[in-house]
């Protein structure tokens, strides 16, 4: 009962949001995946969620629990890394009928460092002889070029929102971060706070598309600098020329 009291809470303190498609959103296609280590009380199971992006505009999610029980966390991170993977290559393939051909290699993004030892790891060894089948596939799509797994601390892992109870303020950053709100987080008041920050700061107003990477710098650099609205815009671009 208090988890949907939360969920309405919520939905009653937010009804002009929406995500966020850019117009001029490049066509690279990119994953989050997490996992949340045995979570469920009752059969000790873990989740699996991923969020797979076009450009920097959230195309498909998902949140299920695993099917088995995962005997460590890194196991439950490559099961959700797997099942990652098969979202990738679906939307790949779609993205293909329809005439549109994403660069490659497509980024998956991933905080667990063991779990991204065992992808690139071509030695199999005790630890990993359960989930061999998982590793097979996706080493084999790594080393075809189509995948390339890659770090992200889990301050900037947007999976987590669905998979964890966040406090607030990292909430409506993981948000902000996937493009969801009204024209942003919060609404009309919200963006046109934004629009007088940004010309106070002689910054361009518009929001554009800009690569994770900068993203993630300029959100480390305006957090270190307490700066009040965390909004990025060209200063991530700016990164480019100034890095």
């Amino acid at each position: 009962m208090d988890a949907a009291m939360r969920v309405l809470r919520y939905l009653k303190s937010s009804p002009g949001q929406g995500i966020f498609l850019s117009l001029t959103s490049s066509l690279h296609l990119s994953a989050f995946c997490d996992s949340d280590w045995a979570s469920c009380p009752m059969t000790r199971k873990s989740t699996t969620c991923y969020i797979t992006m076009l450009g920097n505009s959230p195309i498909s999610w998902k949140t299920k629990k695993q099917t088995t029980v995962s005997r460590s966390s890194a196991e439950a991170e490559y099961k959700a890394m797997a099942s990652t993977v098969s979202e990738l290559l679906w939307l790949k393939a779609l993205l293909q009928t329809l005439g549109v051909h994403p660069p490659q290699p497509i980024r998956l993004y991933c905080d667990n460092q063991a779990a991204l030892h065992i992808a690139t790891n071509p030695v199999f060894h005790e630890r990993t002889k359960h989930i061999e089948l998982d590793c097979h596939f996706i080493r084999n799509w790594i080393q075809a070029g189509v995948i390339s797994p890659s770090h992200v601390r889990s301050r900037f892992q947007i999976a987590d929102i669905f998979t964890k109870a966040l406090g607030k303020e990292q909430f409506q950053f993981l948000l902000r971060k996937k493009m969801v709100g009204g024209s942003c987080i919060g609404g009309m008041k919200e963006t046109q706070e934004m629009i007088d920050f940004a010309a106070k700061h002689n910054i361009t107003a518009d929001i554009e598309v800009i690569p994770m990477d900068y993203v993630n710098t300029a959100m480390e650099r305006l957090l270190k600098a307490d700066v009040k609205y965390r909004f990025v815009i060209d200063i991530a671009n700016t990164l480019k020329s100034n890095p």
